[in-house]
């Protein structure tokens, strides 16, 4: 029997386990690779010492929460089946208990017991593991020196230990339920509970159950400053003074509710158990209902006198999460006059005002310069450089290559992964140029790039990492890399970076093999045994797969720099758990303390941190430390090129929106809320995204680098204000707000796109290009200060409806109550200065008035100042040209005069 028995058990340990594993191997051995290959890319990186903290935690986290839940549900589950009867009986005699089970019936529910606790161990293991960052960062939590008004906790008590705290008690909480359901199912459902044995085993898993509750809700209490029932979010008057008192109310019927469950188990006390119960019903409904009478009948009488203080916490804890705690504000009256002078004084701004918008600019790019099929332009980015002595702001993009655009008999593995392997070179281009034919003028072009500027040129143009990246690649193999076209041949080339693992062992061939799902990978003859192969060569994924904790903006963007082609990359710390701090896109806690530099054709990556200051990075620093660099470190020719990054200043943005309010009062009643405006582009209406300018700022004497979005208040189109963000040199980081005198009109942007359609003129010519064949294209609105007053410019492009190449035909230009289109900037400036359109070339030379009295040569001096005026506008010299102006405007007196106004 004994034998049979055995045989019996071996079977059902057969037939259960061989289908799981049959099941789970493929899953196993692609677990295997991923781990394996990765192990090597970081390790080729240099930022083996990175993965390895990561994996330990990870496999540690792992082992400790399967060996806990295997424990714990082993220990509650093998003791079972050997009391377990297989029908409890509804008159339990002495004659029943001495019935026994066959010895299989146990064996076998002992197995199963056992696979159910394995399973549910490694179930639980996998929870934990997914942790990992919790466990950490709460390890190594570096405090924020700002502490919670409420319960007196650092910040960093929220961030970090809080959440791995409640992680925690979630595991704790499903443990024990699974082990109490697996139990109920054991002991065989309701009829066990008629059981001593059973009965009391099951209450002491619900006693635990319930007191692990009761746990949560002391966290539950730390955690209401992320309230966002009140008038703000964070614990409001009736937080405080409700829902916290509650919760220590809800812990102790909690407990109470265990210990009454256990006495009633193993004491047959029934009565103490009802009452818990009933009390517990009781403190629901009161816990329901006092909030809501405290709200209604207390505060929302006097809101504001009630909620004042919390208010005051709310715009304190927001204003220090988003940066805005030292936002410089400035008075622009707007009281000043366009002038000549002004423009002169102003000619730096006027010649980086931009004028190609990235959309249609991207378009240009595309049909001008991806050269061939397979080339692509993924995005347009704005940066500047000196060039030629002078700050000018540009857009590039750079040539990244799409193997998917190969032609469909060129699609081979082969070509995929081991001929076309990078990309090549950038195109760019200054904001504010434009050819004759309305194309922009190119200062970086062609393959190979031709640069008209020693600052632009490219000795290594080659990328083999970038946003649109994607495809693992294999270099040094029998096969010739494909590097660039020259005329009707081709130019190849061999990798010479030290980016890349070595495949040649037939183990590491196999991983990869397993991992990308390429058999060719395993057997292809091209590989030999100092081939390498790239992957994570996406910007983001590469990023991501180093560090992935970081939010990374949307946009990262090339940079020449010393001949070189380098990303640069801005990554976020940030948290969703700060303490009282209005959430905005997601976050309510956001710093921009790393800068990533992946050079585009070795692939070597830093990750540069440029705010030391933020306890976020350094608890993630104390976790990895060497996978950040000082910003110290970080090139000259990078640093030149940092960007405020646009999602950073978008969320800042929206936040001041609110929170330029300081005064509990004025926010409370929201007198002074700010909103984005918002533009036409093409013919829709859309919100006004924020834009690079290169400007001078009020008291500066050097034009710097900014980002600037004007603000409109809530439920108006006029501007109330704007807001920058400095990019350049010491105060980089800077945000500043210039803000309009509320009593005046300061036209906002969809203000002036409505002048503009108002207009006879521009709205007949509108209307005329739209009728023939070919579709205006709005661009961007820049609205830019000038002196003291403001200017208005937007572009418009054409573009035929049979093609796809707009081109920069317009300028639209609006100053106070004037509105003017151009064929460029100048044009529509000088018709803003004179009040009357420009409609015909002049000649060079300028002629002095002769004396007043002879009509005609007053008409003729007129003329001839006029021309000379223009002259003087396509050199750039505006005093000149204000000069002549003036002589013309002293023309036309003396001509009116001598006429008798005639």
């Amino acid at each position: 029997m004994k034998t049979r028995g055995f045989r019996r058990i071996v079977w059902i340990v057969v037939v259960v386990l061989i289908p799981v594993l049959i099941f789970f191997l493929p899953g196993l051995l692609e677990v295997w690779a991923t781990l394996y290959t990765d192990w090597l890319w970081f390790d080729s990186l240099g930022y083996l010492s990175v993965y390895k903290i990561r994996l330990a935690a990870q496999i540690g986290v792992y082992a400790v929460g399967m060996l806990l839940a295997l424990t714990f549900t082993g220990v509650n589950w093998l003791l079972i089946p050997r009391r377990l009867l297989p029908a409890i009986p509804e008159v339990v005699t002495p004659q029943v208990r001495k019935v026994r089970l066959p010895r299989l019936s146990r064996a076998a529910l002992t197995v199963l017991a056992a696979i159910a606790a394995a399973g549910v161990a490694l179930l639980m293991g996998s929870w934990a593991s997914a942790r990992w960052k919790e466990y950490l960062f709460a390890q190594h939590a570096v405090p924020f020196g700002i502490a919670d008004p409420i319960f007196g906790l650092d910040a960093a008590f929220y961030v970090f230990k809080l959440p791995f705290y409640r992680a925690l008690l979630e595991w704790l909480l499903a443990l024990v339920l699974l082990t109490l359901i697996g139990a109920a199912v054991l002991y065989g459902g309701r009829r066990a509970l008629r059981w001593p044995g059973p009965r009391r085993h099951l209450s002491v898993l619900a006693a635990l159950f319930l007191i692990l509750i009761g746990l949560q809700f002391q966290l539950s209490r730390l955690a209401i400053l992320d309230s966002a029932r009140g008038v703000v979010f964070g614990a409001g008057y009736t937080d405080v003074h409700a829902r916290l008192p509650l919760y220590h109310v809800y812990t102790g019927v909690s407990f109470l509710l265990g210990v009454t469950l256990l006495a009633y188990a193993y004491l047959r006390w029934r009565w103490p158990f009802y009452a818990a119960l009933l009390l517990t019903v009781l403190v629901v409904i009161a816990g329901s209902l006092y909030p809501a009478l405290l709200q209604r009948y207390v505060v929302a009488p006097n809101e504001l006198a009630m909620e004042r203080p919390y208010i005051e916490h709310n715009i304190t804890f927001t204003r220090y999460a988003f940066g805005l705690t030292d936002v410089k504000e400035y008075d622009f009256p707007a009281t000043g006059s366009l002038t000549p002078e002004a423009l002169e004084a102003e000619a730096l701004t006027l010649r980086n005002i931009r004028l190609w918008d990235w959309r249609p600019l991207l378009t240009t790019y595309g049909q001008l310069q991806e050269i061939r099929l397979y080339y692509a332009f993924n995005d347009v980015d704005v940066d500047r450089y000196v060039i030629g002595g002078e700050l000018r702001e540009v857009m590039l993009a750079a040539r990244e290559l799409e193997v998917d655009q190969l032609p469909e008999q060129a699609q081979t593995w082969v070509n995929r992964h081991l001929v076309f392997t990078h990309g090549y070179g950038v195109c760019l281009s200054p904001v504010n140029e434009v050819t004759e034919e309305g194309m922009p003028h190119l200062l970086v072009r062609d393959i190979p790039p031709q640069s008209d500027d020693p600052v632009l040129e490219i000795t290594r143009p080659e990328i083999y990492f970038g946003e649109a990246t994607d495809n693992y690649v294999i270099v040094d193999t029998a096969e010739r890399e494909f590097d660039r076209p020259s005329g009707d041949e081709n130019v190849y080339t061999q990798y010479e970076g030290p980016d890349g693992v070595p495949i040649g062992s037939l183990i590491r061939r196999l991983a990869f093999a397993i991992r990308f799902g390429s058999s060719q990978i395993l057997f292809s003859g091209a590989i030999r045994p100092e081939s390498r192969i790239l992957f994570h060569r996406t910007l983001a994924d590469r990023a991501w797969t180093l560090a992935p904790f970081f939010w990374y903006d949307p946009d990262p963007y090339p940079v020449i720099a010393d001949g070189r082609l380098v990303w640069l990359y801005d990554a976020y710390t940030w948290t969703d758990r700060f303490p009282y701090s209005e959430p905005f896109q997601g976050v309510n806690y956001i710093r921009n303390s790393v800068k990533v530099a992946i050079d585009a054709y070795t692939g070597e990556i830093t990750f540069y941190v440029v705010d030391p200051e933020d306890p976020i990075v350094r608890t993630y620093q104390a976790v990895f430390p060497d996978l950040f660099t000082p910003v110290e470190e970080m090139p000259r020719s990078l640093r030149d090129h940092w960007r405020y990054p646009e999602q950073l200043f978008r969320v800042q943005a929206e936040a001041y929106a609110a929170y330029h309010m300081e005064d509990p009062q004025v926010f409370y009643n929201k007198e002074d809320l700010w909103t984005t405006p918002t533009e036409l582009f093409g013919a829709y209406e859309q919100e006004m995204a924020p834009y690079y300018v290169v400007m001078q700022l009020p008291g500066e004497e050097e034009v710097e680098f900014l980002m600037i979005r004007p603000y409109v208040p809530n439920g108006r189109r006029n501007m109330i204000a704007w807001l920058y963000a400095d990019s350049d040199g010491p105060d980089y980081g800077e945000l500043g707000v210039l803000k309009f005198p509320k009593q005046e009109l300061i036209y906002g942007p969809m203000q002036v796109e409505a002048r503009f359609d108002q207009d006879p003129y521009i709205s007949q010519q509108l209307t005329l290009w739209n009728q023939q064949g070919s579709e205006v294209i709005r661009g961007n609105m820049m609205v830019v200060p000038i002196d003291d007053t403001v200017l208005y410019v937007e572009p418009l492009y054409l573009q035929a409806q049979a093609g796809r190449l707009p081109e920069l035909k317009r300028v639209l230009v609006a100053y106070g109550n004037r509105v003017a289109m151009g064929k460029d900037l100048e044009d529509a400036l000088a018709q803003i200065l004179s009040g009357e359109p420009v409609t015909e070339a002049p000649p060079e030379g300028a002629v002095e008035a002769p004396p007043s009295g002879d009509v005609g040569a007053l008409a003729r001096s007129a003329l001839d100042h006029y021309q000379a005026a223009q002259e003087c506008l396509r050199q750039g010299d505006w005093a000149c040209y204000g000069r002549e102006m003036e002589a013309m405007e002293a023309d036309l007196e003396a001509l009116v005069e001598t006429t008798g106004g005639e």
